[in-house]
């Protein structure tokens, strides 16, 4: 008899959305808000991950940062 052949899940298992702190410091984020309550949190806690974090209180000044910097992650408050 013949094995049963396996299939791929299109869902990612814990160990696909793992990294290693390698890969987590050379990953650049974005944060653009303008409460500074939220920003200063969102800030505190992805560095805590090991995450190099931009921070932005405004569109322009955002907008800077990303053509300067080439973020990996842009996390945009749209209601600025």
């Amino acid at each position: 008899m013949r094995p049963a052949a396996q299939t791929m899940s299109a869902t990612p298992t814990p160990g696909d959305l793992m990294t290693t702190e390698a890969s987590k410091v050379s990953s650049k984020i974005l944060v653009i808000e303008d409460e500074p309550a939220l920003l200063d949190a969102i800030e505190y806690n992805l560095s805590r991950q090991s995450y190099q974090v931009l921070t932005a209180t405004d569109g322009r000044r955002g907008l800077d940062l990303a053509r300067a910097e080439h973020p990996d992650l842009l996390i945009l408050d749209l209601m600025l």
